[in-house]
């Protein structure tokens, strides 16, 4: 009886000894999945809904510290309690907006944009990062530094300064919580089309970064006289616009950012078409291995921009399942879909990044989507890409020691595809406004392998009985 009771009080102290590393072992556990909205009441049961567990929250400078040394924590007491009544786990980006007795002025002024501005003293910015970082130890292990700087709308500093800022924050967040990981800003979505389009050009590949740089930007319209939706169209205005005033930013900031790893993870944002995801991360890759280094990839904005006339709601809702089933499959961690619902929309103006839902609560078949892929992968623990060609796109991924695989094609095809299992479990994806419950199907399969006819529509195969090897 004493030894039993030994045991225990000696359990006790480990657990109580080691409970903050436990803690925080668990807690950086985090979901596959994720979702960009504002936690409350209204949306807590949609979250619920889609199986996200993640969200981001943007920290401004002034938020917390408006005056030097005053510190103030309602704002982000209030994200945390309401993240944390959806059963979200919040991760932050941390911004320094323009604050007169903290940072410079910005170098002009943009209407209804408010960027970030490099700090007056670095110390000033230490303190801020440390302080903020020491206030949410135990509740937050993930810290962006800034948002989109390519972007003059959004830091109105130089590539040099972000470096300075970046290098700053990444020792702060580490001295506060060694145990927290550091991301860049992300890039904008859009920056990497004129910039991996530039670079097939210097390399002499005329056609093909023309046609890379059209097809990077289908979604997004800008020459709507064009039905055809060609926007460049030949060599000399390819030339005019990768050499702009706003690509040449975006050139010099995507390079020097892979190029001073200051970061834990690499961010992506993403809303284009999903067939470009492999290349722009190979191509990520690339550059990381160029420069020494390969990083862990996030992507904590994904989704699907459009703002040509033509959208398809049953589009969105299918490529909703291709660019996060190619995102895993190509190596991203996690994903954070952007958005649940478009704020632009609800507030009159046009939709750029579409809603899984509509501005009014309702779902779109996207939504469906989300919450089917959610359910069949979010433990994944291993992921092959067994795609063969351009058309045909497979992903399988171990969920919980099961196989699912993800499979899809561009044109029709059919596939025989290996199992080792007597019987398969198909769900469809969701293809029309009407259907709130994906269609599934039980299948034999003919020693071990399933004959199945791709086309456009995502479907998920699970092993629903592994055959037994014979000895």
């Amino acid at each position: 009886m004493k030894r039993n009771i030994f045991v225990v009080i000696v359990l006790v102290l480990l657990v109580a000894f080691y409970s903050e590393k436990f803690f925080v072992l668990y807690s950086q556990e985090y979901s596959r999945f994720g979702v960009v909205v504002w936690p409350n009441e209204i949306t807590c049961d949609y979250i619920e809904e889609l199986n996200a567990k993640t969200t981001f929250y943007t920290i401004m400078w002034g938020d917390v510290e408006p005056a030097q040394n005053k510190w103030r924590w309602e704002s982000v007491d209030r994200a945390l309690a309401n993240a944390e009544a959806c059963g979200l786990q919040l991760y932050i980006k941390l911004c320094t907006g323009y604050l007169p007795w903290a940072t410079k002025s910005p170098i002009k002024k943009l209407k209804g944009q408010n960027p970030s501005c490099p700090p007056r003293n670095m110390e000033d910015y230490y303190d801020f990062v440390y302080t903020t970082v020491k206030y949410l130890k135990g509740k937050v292990w993930y810290f962006a530094i800034e948002n989109e700087v390519n972007l003059a709308g959004a830091w109105q500093g130089t590539v040099k300064e972000y470096k300075e800022l970046l290098k700053t924050a990444y020792k702060a967040v580490h001295d506060a919580n060694p145990e927290a990981k550091v991301l860049d800003s992300g890039m904008s979505s859009l920056s990497y089309g004129p910039v991996i389009a530039r670079e097939k050009y210097e390399k002499g590949k005329v056609h093909e970064a023309i046609d890379f740089y059209n097809h990077y930007f289908s979604h997004r319209g800008y020459s709507r006289e064009d039905p055809s939706g060609v926007f460049v169209k030949n060599e000399n205005e390819l030339v005019q616009i990768i050499y702009n005033e706003n690509n040449i930013r975006n050139y010099e900031y995507i390079k020097e950012n892979l190029k001073f790893p200051f970061y834990d993870i690499y961010q992506l944002h993403f809303y284009e078409e999903w067939d470009l995801l492999p290349e722009l991360l190979k191509w990520i890759k690339s550059k990381m291995q160029s420069n020494g280094y390969l990083k862990p990839i996030q992507a904590w904005e994904i989704g699907y921009a459009w703002t040509r006339n033509n959208y398809d709601i049953i589009d969105h809702a299918l490529d909703t399942v291709k660019v996060i089933a190619t995102a895993f499959g190509e190596g991203v961690e996690q994903i954070i879909y952007l958005p649940l619902l478009s704020l632009r929309a609800y507030f009159g103006y046009p939709e750029v990044w579409r809603g899984l839902y509509t501005p009014n609560l309702e779902p779109r078949p996207s939504a469906f989507n989300y919450k089917i892929i959610s359910s069949k992968i979010n433990n994944f623990s291993k992921v092959e890409n067994l795609s063969f060609d351009n058309n045909t796109f497979i992903y399988k991924f171990t969920n919980r020691n099961r196989p699912i695989y993800i499979c899809w094609s561009k044109n029709p095809s059919t596939i025989n595809l290996e199992v080792n299992s007597k019987k398969v479990i198909i769900t469809y994806s969701t293809t029309n406004s009407e259907q709130t419950e994906p269609i599934i199907e039980i299948k034999d399969t003919v020693k071990g392998k399933i004959i199945l006819n791709l086309n456009k529509i995502p479907i998920f195969i699970e092993v629903q009985k592994m055959a037994k090897k014979r000895k």
